[in-house]
């Protein structure tokens, strides 16, 4: 079990919007080509090649459960953020539901509509982050 023996008193004034900062440039700018939004953009543009693996089942049983549950979080983590949105910068919050949203649509469907719309959400939402933050 993990315990705490200090903690600061108070948060920094503007450490949550340097964070949000932080996260937007990489989503977007400090991302390598197959990661932040450019990734997911990039899986939209090859997601039906996918489909020709002959353990497809297989895939997108275990890419729906990493979306969702295991791994980025899909749905799951931006409605936690979204809420932490809500307190910070609470215009990006409809944003970041919106991505929850395709993201959850995406782990139950696993079709290219629904990567696209994933791809969309992100730049929406961390593009509007930067514009808050810098």
């Amino acid at each position: 079990m993990l315990h705490v023996t200090s903690a600061p008193k108070a948060v920094p004034e503007g450490a949550a919007r340097k964070a949000i900062l932080r996260n937007a440039l990489q989503m977007t700018e400090q991302a390598a080509p197959v990661e932040g939004v450019e990734g997911i953009e990039q899986l939209a543009r090859e997601f039906d090649s996918w489909r020709d693996a002959a353990d497809w089942h297989r895939r997108a049983r275990l890419a729906a459960q990493v979306i969702e549950k295991r791994g980025c979080g899909g749905g799951l983590f931006r409605g936690l953020y979204a809420r932490f949105l809500e307190k910070e910068l609470p215009e990006l919050a409809p944003l970041c539901l919106e991505a929850a949203d395709a993201w959850t649509g995406f782990a139950e469907k696993l079709d290219v509509k629904g990567i696209a719309a994933c791809a969309a959400a992100e730049r929406a939402l961390w593009s509007r982050a930067l514009e808050l933050c810098e």
